[in-house]
């Protein structure tokens, strides 16, 4: 059949169909990018770096739009604009104009002065906050912000459409979509809706109102107050490595005490704070497609089995390697 992927063949006959579903390409673009910009011959200690890269892909592209939505309703709520789409959520009273100010602020910092780092903000050692005065605990606190923004402006765009259906997707498949409405031309969709201009999956179809792409990302943002204040107290006490932990697991049928860290760890009872959020270089999955009845869950569900960089230097070989639970040979 034409346009059919899976019936595609070699030059010797055998299938070439691999699979119908791939990376989105982040991490690949993220290596060449640091690879391409780098001054000077790529050293041991440059090519671990790479590898602990922990810039915020998503963060880079949906901060800047997140940004024009809040001065949209800025400028709404001050009479600058008419923006009828913004009235509901800029009257509600979980609208707190110092507090989204303070989260806007919070994000450009982030985008100006700490390039979208997802920190963790947790002292490795200790695993104590990191006062303020620290880049990384800014940082962190801004990646907190926004992950628990994401999650909400996932479930947000999305669960109306999915509870019609039956059916929801996974993660890749939610990312790629939300890009592609978020940054393509509007009227170049088949969700073109005349009517508002835009996309028709913005609206919600639950209610009578119809939404726009801003009224959703600062609905969203309301929402990870809310649970941002429940959960994790004050802003300054937001911190991403509180709530993105890793625990090392074992098989099944292996005794729990030897996990790493243990349950009763006097430290890290909970499991150890990490940097990273989706599609970091130095991958640090979790899970983003939460429904709007449920909590974010930052855990920490899979990244890398091993790091590895070596330099074949005439006067020997250079080697580094590294397993998750702290192992390093060098």
């Amino acid at each position: 059949k034409r346009q059919d992927p899976s019936n595609d063949v070699q030059p010797d006959g055998s299938s070439a169909f691999l699979s119908c579903g791939f990376a989105l390409g982040f991490r690949q673009a993220r290596v060449q990018e640091l690879i391409e910009t780098h001054p000077t011959p790529v050293t041991l200690d440059d090519m671990s770096a790479m590898q602990g890269d922990h810039k915020s892909a998503l963060g880079a592209r949906l901060v800047p739009a997140l940004l024009l939505a809040i001065d949209s309703a800025r400028q709404h709520e001050a009479g600058a604009i008419n923006r009828p789409d913004l009235e509901a959520v800029t009257s509600d009273p979980a609208y707190d104009r110092d507090l989204v100010e303070a989260a806007e602020s919070m994000l450009e910092a982030w985008r100006d002065e700490h390039g979208y780092r997802a920190a963790a903000g947790i002292d490795l050692d200790t695993n104590e906050p990191l006062p303020l005065e620290d880049p990384d605990a800014r940082a962190s606190q801004a990646t907190l912000l926004f992950n628990t923004f994401l999650v909400r402006f996932m479930a947000l765009t999305y669960a109306d459409e999915h509870g019609s259906i039956g059916r929801a997707g996974g993660t890749g498949q939610y990312t790629a979509a939300l890009l592609h409405i978020l940054e393509s031309e509007p009227a170049s969709l088949a969700t073109y809706d005349p009517a508002t201009g835009d996309r028709a999956l913005w609206d919600d179809l639950d209610t009578p109102e119809v939404e726009s792409r801003q009224e959703r990302m600062i609905r969203a943002l309301l929402d990870a107050f809310v649970w941002l204040e429940g959960q994790a107290g004050p802003m300054e006490d937001w911190r991403w490595g509180a709530y993105h932990l890793v625990r090392f697991s074992v098989p099944n049928g292996i005794p729990w005490d030897l996990a790493i860290p243990q349950g009763d760890d006097d430290v890290f009872p909970d499991g150890f704070p990490r940097h990273g959020d989706m599609y970091n270089v130095d991958a640090c999955n979790l899970e983003v497609t939460k429904g709007l009845d449920a909590d974010p869950n930052f855990s920490y569900s899979s990244g890398p089995t091993q790091r590895f960089v070596i330099e074949m230097d005439p006067e020997g070989v250079k080697a580094r390697n590294a397993l998750p639970g702290g192992a390093v040979w060098d």
